[in-house]
């Protein structure tokens, strides 16, 4: 399931975009533990989580798009 959505998100945006979202998959992986199998979350891996997650929000949200560093190139010619 989780494989099919990747490969649809791929498919919506860039191969790039995408794959920063692969990132989440350790936090993801520690919340199903947590939940399903009742092992406990250390605070290095709340750590862990938040640099993720934190790393994510950067790159999407502050990151220069396709778009504005093709602008960048015809500015300079």
């Amino acid at each position: 399931m989780s494989l099919s959505m990747y490969n649809r998100a791929v498919e919506l945006t860039s191969a790039s975009k995408s794959a920063v979202f692969l990132n989440f998959l350790p936090v993801v992986t520690m919340v199903g533990a947590y939940f399903w199998l009742g092992e406990s979350i250390t605070p290095m891996q709340i750590v862990g989580a938040l640099v993720v997650i934190g790393g994510v929000i950067l790159t999407t949200q502050f990151g220069k798009s396709q778009k504005e560093l093709e602008q960048g190139i015809d500015l300079e010619n």
